[in-house]
């Protein structure tokens, strides 16, 4: 009898454990079923994640749920919700269980993000990783990233390479990684370059930024997905950098491999970059067209930004053509769908463009109405790109309709924007000029150490030649003359009849010896002679070098027709020494780099013109900087004219 029940216990606890593990099996198959569609299937995710309910079990399978739970209501923008199900995640993990806390801080950080608490949702995840509260390298990189994609969103660029230097940090930690990298590892490192591009791409540091992205996709090309992202991103560098033919056959090889799979978000992003390429280059018929497919693709797929993008530059297509019917209707549409994803940067542009459309239509109240929306967004953005298409609408508007006075206000204000962006960039310019001008200056200086070194390698070789040569024809010599001593020796031993012979034999021997010696003598004398030749030439260069360098009107010469304003200031530096540091005694302030090379070409003699010709401005701006400037150094009371007494400082 007890051998049945045992036996009945046994069939129970076995058909309970295959009964478990089947429950659990079905958990996890439901879960990474959702985790296929959440991305683009809400509805599906929604029916999967009520059928993975069903099935668990354990603290951890529930702890799942709830997180996957709040990952949808996030992805709903149902954000209190998601909320409400991180803190029933919460119940059933410890901050120990690191990959499940990960996930919460993402998805708790992200809500913050989507709610506008911009700075709380990056302190959150810093503070969880300053206390110690994730030590796995590969998580804290991850959330690291989450910052540093916070910070380009918020376009704090200084930020973003920290955080993008912490994630090289974590990644680093774990020398295995390199060894044997997990799949997590890769995508981290390559995510991390394409970031890192990213930054340089919106700071206009093209060059760096093609790099990154070029090494990013180096780093993995075998995964589809990340090497088409790669290229996506080689290919719009190109295009901004004004590369059309290289960039089009990025575009053609990645719509070849994208057309190929399912339909996706990358394809619509493809076809979209792909026609502004050929905008850029004034194909209007074929962008029109790529444009259209980015359109309906993104609306397939319910892809807002690239919809909302893809309806604008169609509805300006027809705006260029003067259909303004089909433009007002294309931007209009824009305006919702970009309202869904506040993408402020598009819906300011979208207004200013309505704007546009409306006054040629004669709609006053309604453009003007349009306009003020673009400011309303512009705000939000608060960047100079936003600012000078608002203040280039208002202008437009009140040129219109007026009054003048508000249409010249805005002028002006449009164009000093515009004036601060090209400063921008000529800043930018000017420092990649300056760093490249460095570069090749240490280069050259390199160069001349090295032909300097080689030289003296040459020479040192070939003294020690001519050493070794003479020491071993002395050698001979003494071996030759004790030869002949030896012999005579001998023969005088054996011959004393030949005596007198000999002798005359020896003392011919002593005068080949005494000729040797002098030729030696001359040999020696003559290189010395040379040498001081060669060092004679080369002063006597140098000094011509130096005069031709350190003359004015050669400088004047160069900067006309180098046109290479940080290698003129630094040779202007290089005569006047002790210029710069003589006017900021008697200045109230430091001078830009603007008014050091005012003064430089004031220094030179230059007239207004002439100085207006080389810095490309018109007269009347030089003199108004130069008034300026004469303010700023605080000129003493002298007989001189404020330019001939800057000229005569030394």
């Amino acid at each position: 009898m007890f051998r049945v029940h045992l036996f009945v216990l046994i069939v129970f606890f076995v058909f309970s454990a295959t009964d478990s593990s089947a429950q659990t099996s079905k958990f996890y198959h439901y879960d990474s079923l959702f985790h296929e569609v959440i991305l683009v299937d809400f509805d599906k995710a929604a029916s999967y994640l009520e059928k993975q309910k069903k099935f668990y079990k354990t603290k951890s399978d529930k702890a799942d749920y709830w997180l996957n739970s709040m990952m949808l209501n996030y992805k709903l923008n149902e954000l209190s919700k998601a909320r409400e199900d991180g803190i029933v995640a919460q119940k059933y993990f410890s901050k120990k269980d690191e990959s499940r806390y990960g996930t919460y801080l993402k998805l708790r950080s992200l809500i913050d993000w989507k709610e506008g608490h911009f700075t709380r949702a990056n302190q959150r995840l810093l503070d969880a990783m300053n206390k110690g509260e994730l030590k796995d390298p590969i998580a804290r990189a991850h959330l690291y990233n989450i910052v540093l994609n916070n910070y380009i969103s918020l376009e704090d660029y200084d930020s973003a390479l920290m955080m993008s230097h912490r994630v090289d940090v974590e990644l680093n930690r774990d020398r295995s990684f390199k060894e044997n990298p997990p799949r997590k590892y890769r995508r981290l490192r390559q995510t991390n370059l394409l970031s890192k591009g990213t930054i340089h791409y919106y700071i206009s540091a093209y060059d760096s930024a093609l790099y990154y992205y070029q090494k990013a996709y180096e780093f993995d090309p075998t995964d589809p997905v990340w090497s088409i992202n790669c290229q996506m991103s080689i290919a719009d560098v190109l295009s901004l950098k004004g590369d059309y033919e290289k960039a089009d056959e990025y575009y053609v090889e990645i719509l070849k491999k994208l057309e190929a799979q399912s339909p996706g978000v990358n394809l619509a992003h493809a076809y979209y970059n792909y026609a502004l390429n050929f905008k850029k280059q004034g194909d209007v018929a074929t962008a029109r067209s790529y444009f259209r497919k980015s359109e309906a693709l993104s609306q397939k797929l319910n892809y807002n930004l690239i919809l909302g993008l893809s309806l604008q530059e169609i509805g300006e297509g027809f705006f260029d053509q003067g259909a303004l019917d089909s433009a007002k209707v294309y931007t209009e549409r824009s305006i919702p769908v970009l309202e869904q994803i506040q993408n402020a940067r598009g819906l300011c542009l979208a207004h200013c463009r309505l704007s546009r459309v409306l006054a040629k239509n004669g709609k006053q109240k309604e453009s003007f109405r349009a306009v003020n929306e673009a400011k309303k967004w512009m705000e939000q953005v608060n960047t100079l790109e936003a600012r000078s298409e608002v203040w280039t609408a208002f202008y437009e508007y009140y040129d219109r309709y007026g009054p003048a006075t508000f249409a010249l206000e805005y002028l002006k204000r449009s164009m000093e924007t515009k004036d601060s962006i090209e400063g921008v960039e000529m800043q930018k310019s000017l420092n990649a000029l300056i760093v490249k001008y460095e570069t090749e200056l240490k280069e050259k200086e390199n160069q001349v150490l090295r032909v300097e070194i080689s030289e003296q390698n040459v020479q040192i070789q070939r003294k020690e030649e001519a050493r070794k040569f003479w020491q071993g024809l002395i050698f001979f010599m003494v071996v030759l003359l004790i030869l002949i001593t030896v012999l005579g020796v001998i023969l005088l031993k054996m011959r004393h009849q030949k005596l007198e012979v000999k002798e005359r034999k020896l003392a011919h021997a002593d005068q080949i010896r005494t000729l040797l010696l002098r030729k030696l003598d001359a040999a020696d004398q003559a290189v010395k002679d040379a040498e001081q030749v060669i060092s004679d030439l080369k002063n006597t260069q140098e000094e011509i070098e130096a005069r031709e360098k350190h003359n004015p009107e050669h400088l004047i010469e160069s900067m006309r027709t180098k046109k290479d304003w940080a290698a003129f200031m630094v040779e202007f530096e290089l005569i006047y020494t002790h210029f710069f540091s003589e006017l900021k005694k008697i200045s109230s302030g430091d001078f830009t780099n603007s008014e050091r090379r005012m003064l430089a070409l004031i220094k030179l003699g230059l007239s207004n013109q002439e100085i207006a010709d080389q810095i490309f401005i018109s007269k009347d701006s030089v003199k108004k900087a130069k008034s300026r400037l004469f303010k700023k150094v605080n000129i003493p009371d002298s007989k001189f004219k404020p330019a001939d007494f800057i000229r005569n400082i030394e």
